[in-house]
């Protein structure tokens, strides 16, 4: 009994090191595009991970810390959503005031026309989520209170889009489906 189990222990223990190499790992991706494998420590929370993140590299077992700054993006297993650098421009800050580099979730992975961002903002004394799209670089942040007007004017080049918007089609908790739909369209 015990040679048997031995003998079984033998030959799925190197099958196990293969099962681990294949499970998702979290991994960042560099300023030079060098894509390093690890585990993000201290999860998710939205405040710490809007600004830096702390990462454990596999290779060498280092742990550092990296600002928005330092890296271009930094992606959870398995996750559908990753957090990319952008640099961030405050309202009610001088225009000529350049703003500073945030993680922001990237809601719509892949090559797409329109980008879908998530933001929590933690400044002042109570944090929130802001929300942005981005087009050829440039960024806007979504009015809610605006919804159908600033959607329709921005996705005015897909008139069958702007059509379902000004018919109500689409309400405020459907903007992923909304960006997901125009950017189908604009292929």
């Amino acid at each position: 009994m015990l040679k048997s189990l031995l003998s079984l222990l033998c030959i799925a223990l190197p099958f196990v090191g293969l099962w681990a190499q294949d499970a998702p790992q979290d991994f960042i991706v560099t300023i030079s595009y060098d894509t390093l494998y690890g585990k993000v420590m201290g999860g998710l929370t939205p405040g710490k991970s809007s600004v830096m993140v702390k990462f454990k590299a596999d290779k060498t077992g280092e742990t550092k810390t990296y600002k928005a700054k330092d890296i271009k993006s930094w992606h959870p297993a398995g996750a559908d959503y990753y957090f990319e650098s952008k640099v961030y421009h405050p309202k009610g800050r001088h225009k000529l005031d350049m703003g500073y580099a945030v993680f922001m979730r990237r809601l719509n992975p892949g090559k797409v026309k329109v980008k879908l961002y998530e933001y929590y903002n933690i400044e002042g004394s109570v944090g929130y989520t802001q929300t942005y799209l981005e087009r050829k670089g440039s960024m806007e942040e979504v009015i809610f209170r605006r919804f159908r007007k600033q959607l329709a004017a921005y996705l005015a080049d897909q008139p069958e889009i702007v059509a379902k918007i000004e018919q109500k089609e689409y309400k405020k908790r459907d903007l992923e489906r909304l960006i997901a739909d125009y950017n189908q369209a604009a292929k």
